[in-house]
């Protein structure tokens, strides 16, 4: 499927989203996301993969009824970034770096507890996501919206 021209053009854009609403262990969430940053390991340099890196994980959000199948398929996306992160830097990613923090943190906002059909989560709260704009050279800004005003 993701090898179909229209798609396999977006997963070369860094800012086209992905949204998977029934995400079960990631199966699908992780082949965009090693795609997306296959397409990030080419036109990066030293300076500017982490960031093109983060535009691709934001980019990419999912939806998940099984608290278990949430927590692999986070798991499991973490290990793309790893993977991708230690192949093109050479080194190891640890916890430590802001790098790391931050991609756990857009994973764990991007990819959510929730009923697809329902617009709610486990709490009956509305499903939300966030969306990511760069605010300037450094900054990026987010915003929550919910899934049902998609």
């Amino acid at each position: 499927m993701l090898a179909e021209p229209s798609i396999k053009a977006k997963l070369n854009d860094l800012h086209a989203t992905f949204l998977e609403p029934s995400a079960g262990e990631g199966a699908f969430l992780t082949e965009i996301l090693d795609q997306k940053l296959n397409y990030v390991d080419q036109i990066s340099h030293k300076n500017s993969w982490c960031d093109n890196a983060m535009w691709a994980l934001m980019s990419i959000y999912a939806i998940e009824l099984l608290t278990d199948n949430i927590i692999v398929a986070r798991d499991l996306m973490m290990q793309i970034v790893q993977a991708h992160y230690q192949a093109f830097f050479d080194k190891k990613l640890t916890i430590r770096t802001n790098f790391f923090k931050s991609a756990k943190f857009v994973i764990k906002t991007n990819v959510v507890q929730g009923n697809s059909l329902t617009y709610l989560n486990n709490e009956g709260s509305p499903i939300t996501f966030s969306d990511w704009n760069p605010a300037d050279k450094n900054m990026v800004k987010r915003e929550e919206y919910t899934y049902r005003s998609l």
